[in-house]
C-alpha cells in the first residue's frame, strides 16, 4: 500500500533511522508507521518528495488537528482501505511477493496483528465500527 520502505532500507534517511535491506526481522512496526504516514500525506495531497519537509508541527497546522488525532486518522485510513479491498475478495492469499523471502509468513502474521486484522488478513467488523 503506502509503504515506501526503500528510503529506510537504502538509506535516504539518517543512518540511525536506517534498517538493513535484507530480511523482515524488526521491520513490521516501522512498516506500519510508514504506511500510516504515507496515508495521511496522500490524503492531504502532500508531495511524496517532501519526505524531509513534513514534521509533526507542520502536519498539525496543515490538517488543523493535534498530532495524537492525526495518528489515529492515519491508522484508520489504512484500516478502511484494507477493509475496502477485503470486501472485493482480497485476503492473505493476495499478500504475496513475486519472490521468496525467508520468514515472510511470520512477518505477515506480525503485520496483521499490528494492524488488528485476523490471521487471514481480513479486517474484523469491530475494527470498522471503532
Amino acid at each position: 500500500m503506502y509503504a515506501t520502505f526503500y528510503s529506510v532500507e537504502y538509506p535516504l534517511v539518517p543512518q540511525e533511522e536506517a534498517v538493513t535491506p535484507e530480511g523482515t526481522v524488526g521491520k513490521v512496526d516501522r512498516l506500519i508507521k510508514r504506511e500510516n504516514s504515507m496515508a495521511l500525506n496522500d490524503s492531504g495531497v502532500v508531495c511524496k518528495f517532501s519526505r524531509n519537509f513534513t514534521t509533526t508541527e507542520r502536519d498539525e497546522v496543515l490538517f488543523d488537528a493535534d498530532f495524537s488525532r492525526l495518528l489515529a486518522v492515519r491508522a484508520r485510513i489504512v484500516t478502511l482501505e484494507r477493509h475496502f479491498n477485503n470486501q472485493r475478495g482480497f485476503d492473505r492469499e493476495d499478500d504475496r511477493l513475486p519472490y521468496e523471502l525467508p520468514e515472510f509468513d511470520t512477518a505477515l502474521d506480525e503485520y496483521y496483528e499490528g494492524r488488528g486484522c485476523c490471521s487471514d488478513g481480513v479486517v474484523p467488523q469491530r475494527r470498522i465500527s471503532e
